[in-house]
């Protein structure tokens, strides 16, 4: 009676941890590549924003190959249908960094981090596979704050 009460349990959670909320839209599997100075952008974090306010972003980090495959709130694979505005940012930390302090230094410019000022956007339709964007260096030594 344990093992059955134990394997009802596991699949309850399964069932449940599966399932995607009921006014979520229909998810496509798209690719997008984000490259600097002609080569794939590893480590980058890539946010998609609707651009009509809606609740449905999407995102993930860019692999070895300057790709990745949005989840959309994070934990849904693919994207939604419609307008977004992408933002990518990278840090890195200063060769005088210690462990007591670190200090961190962006690698991609700051204009491509900020939803006001990003000038990447995307349209993603059924028929959308793939979406590239190249994305400019930091100035050297552009700190972030303390």
């Amino acid at each position: 009676m344990k093992n059955i009460l134990l394997s009802v349990f596991c699949l309850a959670v399964l069932v449940g941890c599966s399932q995607r909320p009921a006014d979520m839209p229909e998810l496509h599997s798209v690719t997008i590549t984000v490259t600097m100075n002609g080569k794939p952008l590893e480590g980058a974090l890539i946010s998609c924003v609707p651009e009509n306010n809606g609740t449905w972003f999407a995102g993930g980090m860019t692999d070895v190959h300057g790709q990745v495959r949005p989840q959309t709130k994070g934990r849904y694979h693919g994207i939604p249908l419609g307008n977004f505005k992408i933002i990518v940012a990278k840090t890195g930390s200063t060769e005088n960094s210690t462990p007591e302090k670190i200090r961190l230094v962006r690698l991609v410019h700051s204009k491509f981090g900020d939803l006001a000022t990003t000038p990447l956007t995307c349209t993603i339709e059924k028929t959308t596979r793939s979406v590239e964007f190249n994305v400019e260096p930091a100035p050297l030594n552009d700190f972030i704050e303390d």
